[in-house]
């Protein structure tokens, strides 16, 4: 063997000896850096979701309230000339759990009355009206008057919505349904109101509508009309009423009770509704 060839198999014997070593050495990182986004991206690819977002949020955290989006979007407020009822607050006064009410399902047995009223009087039955109202008809139906009375005398009826009524007492003698205090627009003035229902029950049981009334003040302010329809004893007159100060101190129908008794004079009728016998 000459010398050349010597030379070259060391070469080739150096060359295979730098590619070995090189091939045992660790690998460098020369990947390109992820954002958290793209490697949660690229877990997300192997892993369980739900996993996932486990080790994102832990159980025991609250979650954050999401908050609404604002705008600037205003719109103009609009007036009617003539608004419908609008319940002064957006729940009924609590009563005391002194006085016991009537429940809603218990309220049906005197809305059968009532229906039974509007029925009778749309079909012209005024035998059948006159045996459950105290407010008799007595006219000719076959006259325009008395046609207009009954007519006039429906749409009272009509205008009483049962999902209004939230209060309701009661006793072997009578009972009382009543709305929650409410505002509403009447030709530009403005008014808060309370709508009642009487009724007065034979000694058979059989219930009969005695009255329905709305009593009402004129004013901007709920909490004068607050004040004035603050009823202590729960007989459908508010305590100022009941004591005829202002504003009916020179009502010549206001007459002194006890705000604090629902039936002052002991004859068995509550004061509220001892002004329509």
């Amino acid at each position: 063997m000459n010398t050349k060839t010597k030379i070259t198999i060391l070469l080739v014997l150096i060359l295979l000896g730098v590619l070995i070593y090189t091939n045992t050495l660790p690998k460098q990182n020369a990947e390109v850096s992820l954002q958290p986004d793209e490697i949660l991206v690229e877990q997300t690819e192997n892993e369980d979701v739900e996993q996932v977002l486990e080790e994102m949020i832990p159980l025991d955290s609250e979650p954050t309230a999401v908050q609404p989006r604002q705008t600037n979007v205003q719109t103009a407020p609009v007036t009617p000339a003539t608004s419908p009822k609008i319940p002064s607050n957006t729940s009924a006064t609590p009563v005391p759990a002194s006085i016991p009410t009537i429940s809603k399902d218990a309220m049906k047995k005197y809305w059968d009355v009532v229906d039974t009223s509007k029925l009778a009087l749309t079909l012209n039955q005024i035998d059948l009206y006159n045996s459950i109202n105290a407010k008799q008809i007595t006219c000719d139906i076959n006259t325009v008057t008395c046609k207009d009375k009954i007519k006039a005398q429906l749409d009272v009826y009509e205008n009483i919505d049962q999902n209004d009524y939230v209060y309701g007492w009661e006793d072997a003698r009578q009972a009382i349904l009543s709305t929650d205090m409410y505002k509403m627009t009447v030709r530009g003035n403005t008014y808060y109101a309370k709508d009642f229902l009487y009724f007065y029950i034979n000694k058979d049981g059989k219930r009969s509508i005695l009255a329905y009334h709305t009593s009402s003040l004129e004013t901007n302010s709920s909490v004068e009309a607050k004040l004035l329809f603050t009823d202590t004893d729960y007989d459908s007159l508010g305590t100022v009423r009941e004591k005829c100060e202002t504003p009916y101190k020179n009502d010549p129908t206001c007459f002194v009770s006890d705000p604090s008794i629902r039936d002052t004079d002991g004859d068995g009728w509550w004061d509220g509704l001892e002004t329509f016998l």
